[in-house]
């Protein structure tokens, strides 16, 4: 009994002794400015993230190195020809600051990251990420404004030819209000109502601007549908739009579609929004089914980052409405009235922020609040 007690611990101290040499934490979801390999940074020191993944529980990083390349052959060689930050024992993984090389507009610069554990054993090193600068200074803008004043939305048009090879080619659009842009026929991303929250100041409806070169406004052809829209009903089933803040707006939500009467057509509100439970259609051709119209959720793009579910199917379902009752009043900025409200009280703001920050990725929203206000 003695000699396999002595053997067992002989065994169980070799065990401990040996050395690991793989890291218990990775890191992975690298960001820039709170982004995923953003194309528009404005920061000359922009901040980095990441996330430490691991298969153990109750690890934490000790170090970090940072690499910054100018060139994804030079990051996949280890080269940071624009900024290495050493081994820097600290746990932090957010609001690193870049501090390397004087970055201009345009430049894409690529990354990676390696971390240590709390032994000391460095991880190896991630997969790239890049960020990709803006235009930092107001004389890089080489356009010249342009503008149409016929309709609300106007339709600006620009042939160009490519004579040389082209790998990559960026455009970048100010404007007052909304757009979509399209090139060759195709439509160029999937956002919709960009950018978010304009403010409108050209004082075309004041009293004494001269609209001599305005043209007449020109009525078409066809049968004309409208829309309408309300959160209730009167007894009698129609829409009862008085609910939706029409005692302060003096409008109702309402949207008008003219056919050209060919063909099966397919028609979506490109630059607004509305609140509603409730649609009222007149003027279609014939009896409409439910086939003939959807409805689309629009909100500002946030990830959903945090999750909450008990063993209370009501207080599930109350949780669930919160979020869709936040993200249906989250359109550039937070508000509380999707149906009427443009512009959002600080109030329900200031209500709400703890709310969305444990339920969605919402950094860059509230940036931009506080920048606004």
């Amino acid at each position: 009994m003695k000699h396999w007690f002595c053997i067992a611990v002989i065994s169980l101290f070799t065990l401990s002794c040996i050395h690991r040499n793989v890291s218990n934490i990775e890191p992975s979801n690298l960001k820039c400015e709170y982004s995923d390999n953003p194309l528009a940074i404005e920061n000359q020191n922009p901040e980095l993230s990441w996330i430490l993944n691991s298969e153990m529980r109750n690890q934490k990083q000790s170090a970090y190195h940072i690499l910054v390349a100018s060139s994804r052959a030079n990051i996949d060689s280890s080269i940071g020809d624009l900024w290495g930050s050493d081994t820097v024992n600290s746990e932090e993984s957010v609001h690193i600051e870049y501090r390397g090389k004087p970055l201009v507009s345009g430049m894409r610069c690529w990354w990676k990251v390696c971390v240590w554990d709390e032994e000391g054993v460095n991880s190896d090193w991630s997969k790239p990420a890049f960020w990709k600068m803006g235009l930092l200074d107001p004389n890089d803008w080489k356009a010249q404004w342009i503008s149409y004043e016929c309709q609300s939305a106007p339709l600006l048009r620009k042939r160009f030819k490519i004579n040389e090879n082209l790998k990559e080619a960026r455009v970048y659009i100010s404007g007052l209000g909304y757009y979509e842009l399209h090139i060759n026929g195709i439509r160029i991303g999937d956002h919709v109502l960009d950018p978010a929250q304009t403010d409108y100041e050209q004082g075309w409806d004041t009293p004494g601007y001269d609209d001599a070169d305005w043209d007449k406004v020109v009525i078409s052809e066809g049968p004309e549908i409208q829309l309408r829209f309300a959160e209730s009903l009167f007894k009698d089933g129609m829409i009862d739009p008085a609910r939706t803040g029409v005692y302060a707006t003096d409008v109702v939500q309402t949207d008008k579609y003219i056919c050209n009467g060919k063909d099966v057509e397919v028609w979506e509100p490109c630059f607004t929004y509305h609140g509603f439970r409730y649609i009222e259609m007149t003027g279609f051709p014939g009896e409409p089914g439910a086939e003939n119209i959807q409805g689309v959720f629009v909100h500002t793009a946030v990830e959903k980052t945090g999750e909450f579910i008990s063993s209370d199917t009501m207080i599930n379902k109350l949780h669930q409405t919160a979020l869709w009752t936040e993200l249906s009043n989250m359109h550039g900025i937070p508000t509380d009235c999707s149906h009427r409200e443009r512009c959002g009280w600080l109030g329900d703001a200031f209500l709400t922020s703890d709310m969305t920050m444990y339920n969605f990725d919402v950094a860059l929203l509230w940036r931009k609040c506080k920048i606004n206000v």
